[in-house]
């Protein structure tokens, strides 16, 4: 096999295994997606397709602007949202394997970068947000494009050329996600300082980054309404999403230490395929290289884990600007085992590493922690808003329909974008509160078209079907005594016709008038 593959040319080589990496990507990620929009950010970037706005949460702050800009250009070929996010999570899939087969092959060996690339491949949260969430993918492809870079300053940069590049590739991560610059800068500064001291050099790379972060910036900050709305959009949006975690942002100390826990377990699980093999490698001499291998990767991993473990993480796959560091690891470690690392024998370690890793992504650990991992988490999501969304449609053939969000599992974000000309009746809370928090929405068009305060009656136009989308278990009849039985398809309660009078929803009062709802 070895002489056989030798003998092809370079381009030919690296033609078939970037064939036969898209071949497994498609055959592993496209059959397990849902058929509709995953989750609430996925409405998000599903909306900015046809007009950016991340004040409006099209998508949601930061914007990702360049993320937004790569999937408006497949969106030209490709009409569906959900199949246009696929094809962009396969396109990042095979940058990052591409990255990381480089960079594994130029830190330690060529069988170390094919075994790093075969454990990124089927770690869990990359294969989670090639599914689910395929903006997160750009995580890993920053990263490793990062490092990639920035090592070859350290090995062959006179001229510095390389350092020069890792800087504007940074200045582009950034418009896919721009905390990745704060957390990737310290790697460059290491290597600025290992490398050069130059303050020239430091000052034109900064130009750099500068100049390819200015457009994404540029569109990002004139779509949010100028740099004051912008700053304040971004504070608020991280206020939002770190409160409830970060101890730094007011959290308790059991939120703040799931957090840590999670930071720990995400990215700590894929190593589970090879972190058997360390005690019986030579791992120590392939980490201690020429004594700047080990400085590196801890420099390229402790900043931005630290900011997962102590600020935020809230989803497995936002783990994976640091996976790809171990799975570098993870490829040196298993190829010290091998006495000849090349052909069949690197091939089947890798394919045993990638199946141990399989293994974890699709049989849940006795961890409530890395179940959040697992193909089980998003397809159990993936059913319920397939199946609400193939009931609505059943339902809608008989007529127009107003749907009725209390607690459903399926975002009333998703269920407002696939049903645009229905009313889509948001209201805060789930069945069994008192008190329920925020104001009741009105959607329509996608678009908030009224919402209602606490105690106010909530009117609906007269003529419609009504749908009642509720917690798993829960019977219309537990929460009202004022309407007729409803009918049940599947999870989707529902009535033939509106009645005609008032009636009270748990602790909300509608009522019926002719009057169209407004603001």
């Amino acid at each position: 096999m070895r002489a056989r593959w030798g003998s092809l040319p370079s381009a030919l080589r690296w033609f078939a295994a970037g064939l036969s990496a898209l071949i497994l990507l498609v055959a592993t990620r496209w059959p397990l997606a849902s058929a509709h929009l995953y989750f609430f950010d996925s409405v998000n970037f599903a909306l900015a397709l046809d007009d950016f706005s991340p004040a409006l949460h099209q998508p949601q702050p930061p914007g990702y602007p360049l993320f937004v800009g790569l999937t408006r250009l497949i969106h030209i070929f490709v009409p569906d949202p959900q199949h246009v996010f696929l094809i962009a999570g396969l396109t990042g899939a095979l940058a990052a394997l591409f990255l990381i087969r480089c960079l594994g092959a130029g830190i330690f060996a060529p069988a170390a970068g094919w075994i790093a690339a075969a454990l990124l491949f089927a770690n869990p949260a990359f294969w989670l947000a090639g599914i689910a969430s395929q903006v997160r993918i750009f995580l890993a492809v920053a990263s490793l494009g990062t490092g990639l870079l920035a090592w070859h300053a350290l090995q062959k940069d006179s001229r510095g050329g390389w350092f020069y590049g890792s800087f504007a590739w940074l200045g582009i991560a950034a418009g896919f996600r721009p905390v990745e610059s704060m957390l990737l800068v310290p790697l460059l500064l290491w290597v600025w300082v290992y490398s050069s001291r130059s303050l020239r050099r430091l000052a034109l790379a900064i130009l750099i980054f500068s100049a390819t972060l200015a457009p994404s910036l540029i569109v990002t900050v004139t779509a949010m309404g100028g740099v004051h709305a912008t700053t304040g959009i971004l504070w608020s949006y991280a206020n939002a999403q770190f409160h409830g975690s970060s101890r730094l942002f007011g959290a308790t100390d059991n939120a703040a230490f799931t957090m840590l826990a999670q930071a720990v377990v995400w990215n700590g699980l894929g190593m589970l395929a090879w972190i058997w093999a360390l005690p019986f490698s030579a791992a120590r001499r392939a980490f201690a290289g020429d004594g700047i291998r080990t400085p590196f990767l801890l420099i390229w991993f402790l900043p931005p884990f630290l900011f997962s473990a102590l600020v935020h993480i809230g989803d497995p796959d936002q783990a994976l600007t640091t996976i790809p560091i171990l799975c570098l690891c993870g490829g040196a470690v298993l190829a010290s085992v091998l006495k000849s690392p090349d052909g069949w024998r690197t091939v089947g370690l890798a394919a045993g590493a990638a199946a141990i890793s399989a293994l974890l992504f699709f049989v849940p650990l006795p961890l409530k922690i890395a179940r959040a991992s697992t193909y089980r988490a998003v397809a159990g999501g993936g059913r319920i808003t397939d199946a609400a969304i193939y009931a609505i449609e059943n339902i809608r053939k008989r007529g127009p329909v107003i749907i009725i969000h209390y607690g459903f599992p399926v975002s009333w974000r998703q269920i407002s974008y696939y049903f645009p000309d229905d009313y889509v009746v948001f209201l805060p809370g789930a069945p069994g509160d008192s008190a329920p928090s925020g104001d009741a929405w009105i959607l329509q068009h996608r678009k908030l078209l009224c919402a209602y305060g606490r105690g106010s009656s909530i009117i609906l136009p007269p003529g419609r079907q009504i749908l009642f989308l509720l917690p798993q278990g829960v019977q219309p009849s537990q929460v009202t005594p004022d309407l007729p039985t409803p009918k049940q398809l599947g999870r989707v309660f529902y009535l033939c016709g509106s009645p005609r009078k008032q009636f009270a929803f748990g602790p909300y009062d509608f009522e019926f008038s002719n009057l169209t709802p407004t603001r």
